[in-house]
């Protein structure tokens, strides 16, 4: 692995502890104490390019791409923040590339007590829990019940949490039921935000209309409201160009051209720029 990009992710690995703990670091990124002391330390030598990859991927560190503050990452944020302050619970549901996970990735980045999950459909309900346990940096030890309870305790020791729970739409209803649980055990001192597709808000508003058990409570809990997002303006797309080296005016209008609304394009895009440059440059060398 290349030497700038291990320097990289070492800055990235001393920010987060000094954020949380050491031992909160290896634990999201699943690895022993004594090797982040090692990486901390510079003792890089012992530390294998699987290792460093390792590292990388569990702490969700994307090195190649630079934030914008967008309309939507700035109303992301604001609604992270209230849910946080005020121990909310609400739910957005919106078309996916409208920037709802890189809004969560921010504010979990600049931000203490934040639980930052990623949902999948793959998920038993013991390897969500498993997994709530991995982002709190606390190792996962027991039954289903018992890391529960490790979550519950947690939270309690907790200044101000706040669970994003990304991609809820994946979850399978007994995962989604936690909701409730999360809502009632702890109402007052815990914020949840539950984000998905607009699938999201349909398999609620179907739940409901179905008299399904517990769904006419969730959305009691959510302040009965479905948040969506603003459409991707042609600013939006210009500074995301601009803070990752796209800096040709009629670059960044063509990308808002063709993005359709999804920042995902906007990034392939912006990539397919990059590369065409790079091999340009090598034929002309």
């Amino acid at each position: 692995m290349d030497l700038e990009i291990k320097k990289t992710i070492a800055a990235e690995v001393l920010w987060l502890s000094d954020k949380t703990s050491q031992r909160y670091v290896a634990s999201k990124a699943q690895v022993s104490n004594a090797l982040i002391s090692q990486l901390l330390a510079a003792n890089w030598d012992q530390i294998s390019d699987g290792m460093w990859r390792k590292i990388q991927s569990n702490l969700r560190l994307d090195l190649k791409w630079k934030v914008a503050e967008t309309s939507n990452l700035k109303e992301m944020y604001h609604y992270c923040e209230s849910a946080q302050k005020h121990a909310l619970a609400i739910c957005i549901s919106d078309n996916a590339g409208k920037g709802k996970s890189n809004g969560f990735k921010f504010y979990d980045r600049t931000n203490k007590n934040v639980i930052h999950l990623e949902c999948k459909t793959s998920w038993s309900k013991k390897s969500y829990v498993t997994q709530l346990l991995i982002t709190m940096g606390v190792v996962p030890v027991g039954t289903t019940e018992e890391m529960l309870e490790q979550f519950n305790e947690q939270i309690k020791r907790m200044h101000s949490p706040l669970l994003i729970l990304d991609q809820a739409d994946k979850l399978k209803d007994p995962q989604l039921d936690l909701f409730m649980e999360f809502f009632n055990d702890h109402e007052g001192h815990l914020g949840i935000i539950l984000s998905g597709v607009k699938a999201l808000e349909k398999r609620i508003e179907r739940g409901r209309q179905r008299s399904k058990v517990g769904y006419d409570e969730l959305y009691s809990r959510i302040g009965s409201r479905f948040i969506s997002l603003d459409p991707i303006r042609q600013v939006d797309v210009s500074a995301i160009c601009e803070a990752n080296g796209v800096h040709d005016d009629d670059d960044k209008r063509a990308i808002y051209l063709s993005c359709a609304g999804d920042l995902r394009r906007v990034r392939r895009e912006i990539q397919k720029i990059h590369i065409d440059r790079s091999a340009t440059c090598k034929v002309s060398a």
